[in-house]
C-alpha cells in the first residue's frame, strides 16, 4: 500500500469533522470527479455516517427556518362574519347574505402554504432513510462498520451530536402538514432548497466514494497535503493522552471553529489551527489596512506555558521544503514560540535547482539519521522534522516525545 493511501486510511475517516465542513454547502464543494474508493470499508464507513449528520442537521435547520417564517408568511383566503374586515366578495356574498353572513377576502397566517406540506414530505422521508441508513442511531442499519473502532476517537466523534439532531428531527417532523413531493423549482424558499439538498444526500449517500487520485465516478476527494495536517494533528493529540492529558473541544480560537484544548493538573494548552496568534510582532505593513491578513497562520499551534508552532508540508520536492524552512524561520521571528517545528514525510532523491535546495537536501540528510534536527537562533529554536505516515505510528509519536517531551515536563 502506497504512503497516500497509508494515510488516508489512517485519519479519512475523521477529515470532514477536523476540516470544519459543517454544512452541506461545504460539503458540495469537495465532490469532484473521481475514480473508485481507495479506502478500507470502516473509513468509508464512517464518512457516509458523517455525512448523514450533515444532511440531518439541514433538515432540523431547514424546519427551524420554516416556523420562523411561518408567522410572518400570509396567503390569500376567503372568510365569513356578520361583519366585512377586508374587501367585499360579492358572488359568495349573495349566497350567504341570507344567512346573516358576508364573504370577504383577507390574509391569513401560512400555515396550509403547499410549501409547507413538501418539507413536511421531505423531513418525514429524510428521517426514514437517516434511521434505515446510519448505524449510529440504528445498528441494523445498511451503513454498519466494518470495524468496531471505526468510531475511535473521541475529539473528532460527532455521534452525541449525530443522535441529539436526530432526535430533534424526529420531533420536527410531525409539526409540518403531510405532502406529496414534487421536484424543486427556483421559486422555492431558501429553507426548501436546504431540504431538498439533504435529501438527496441522504437517498444517495451509498453511492459516495472517497478517493485522492482523479478519474471518472463521483466521488469526494480528499486533499492530501490536509489530511497531512490532520495527521500530525492526530499524532500530536495521542502524545498529550499518553502523557495524562485530557483534549477537549474548545469555544473559538481555532478558525473555522475548530480548537481544542488539552487539561492535565490544572494546566491548559490551547490547541488551533490555521489562525493569527495574539502575540503577533507585526505592527504594519506599509499603510495597508486589514494587518490581520498578512500575518503568518501556523498549521498548528500549542499555547499554554509554552508556545509550539508547526507548519506540516507533505510533499518529496526540495523546493516544497525548502520554502517551508523559510516558513517556520518567519513564524519565529513574529511570534517568538519557545519552538518552531517543520514537520514532512521525507524527501526523494532528484535534481535541486538552487543552492538553497542543495542545503535542503543536505539538511534532509542529517534528519534521516535520528527523525529529526535542531536549529539554535541564538536560543530561538527551530525543528525539522520526519514524521512519515507510511511507517508505525509509535516511531512518529518517539519522534514527538524526543523534541517535545523535554520541554513540556
Amino acid at each position: 500500500m502506497n504512503r497516500d493511501r497509508i494515510l488516508l486510511r489512517k485519519v479519512g475517516r475523521y477529515y470532514l469533522r477536523y476540516w470544519g465542513v459543517v454544512n452541506l454547502e461545504d460539503l458540495l464543494r469537495l465532490f469532484r470527479s473521481g475514480g473508485s474508493s481507495n479506502v478500507d470499508n470502516s473509513t468509508l464507513s464512517y464518512v457516509r455516517e458523517y455525512l448523514l449528520f450533515l444532511a440531518t442537521e439541514e433538515a432540523v435547520r431547514s424546519a427551524r427556518r420554516a416556523k420562523r417564517e411561518r408567522s410572518t408568511f400570509k396567503e390569500f383566503a376567503v372568510e365569513y362574519s356578520q361583519r366585512n374586515y377586508g374587501p367585499v366578495d360579492v358572488a359568495r356574498t349573495l349566497i350567504t347574505l341570507p344567512y346573516g353572513l358576508k364573504a370577504y377576502f383577507n390574509y391569513r397566517e401560512g400555515y396550509d402554504a403547499p410549501e409547507y406540506s413538501l418539507l413536511g414530505y421531505l423531513l418525514r422521508r429524510i428521517y426514514s432513510l437517516v434511521k434505515a441508513k446510519s448505524n449510529l442511531v440504528n445498528p441494523r442499519s445498511s451503513l454498519r462498520a466494518a470495524r468496531e473502532d471505526s468510531l475511535s476517537n473521541p475529539n473528532l466523534d460527532f455521534t452525541r451530536d449525530f443522535r441529539k439532531t436526530f432526535n430533534s428531527l424526529s420531533k420536527l417532523k410531525d409539526e409540518f402538514p403531510k405532502g406529496k413531493f414534487r421536484r424543486p423549482v427556483y421559486t422555492d424558499p431558501g429553507w426548501l432548497r436546504t431540504a431538498f439538498r439533504a435529501f438527496s444526500v441522504t437517498r444517495k449517500v451509498e453511492k459516495v466514494e472517497v478517493s485522492t487520485d482523479l478519474g471518472d465516478r463521483n466521488l469526494l476527494r480528499f486533499v492530501l497535503w490536509k489530511l497531512y495536517e490532520l495527521y500530525v494533528f492526530y499524532l500530536i493529540v495521542a502524545y498529550l493522552q499518553a502523557r495524562g492529558y485530557k483534549v477537549l473541544k474548545s469555544e473559538g480560537g481555532g478558525g473555522r471553529g475548530r480548537s481544542y484544548v488539552a487539561v492535565k493538573d490544572g494546566e491548559e494548552i490551547l490547541m488551533s489551527f490555521n489562525v493569527p496568534l495574539g502575540n503577533s510582532r507585526l505592527k504594519r505593513v506599509d499603510s495597508l489596512e486589514g494587518l490581520n491578513e498578512y500575518r503568518g497562520r501556523p498549521d498548528l499551534a500549542l499555547r499554554g506555558r509554552k508556545t509550539f508552532l508547526f507548519e506540516s508540508k507533505y510533499s518529496w520536492r526540495h523546493s516544497y521544503i525548502t520554502a517551508g524552512r523559510f516558513k517556520v524561520m518567519a513564524y519565529a521571528l513574529e511570534y517568538r514560540p519557545d519552538l518552531s517545528i517543520l514537520v514532512y514525510p521525507g524527501l526523494k532523491g532528484g535534481r535541486t535547482y538552487d543552492e538553497e535546495e542543495e542545503v535542503t537536501a543536505n539538511l534532509h540528510r542529517e534528519v534521516e539519521r535520528n527523525g529529526y534536527l535542531c536549529f539554535d537562533y541564538e536560543g530561538q529554536e527551530i525543528y525539522m522534522v520526519i514524521l512519515d505516515p507510511g511507517r508505525d505510528d509509535s516511531v512518529n509519536l518517539g519522534i514527538i516525545q524526543d523534541v517535545l517531551g523535554p520541554r513540556l515536563s
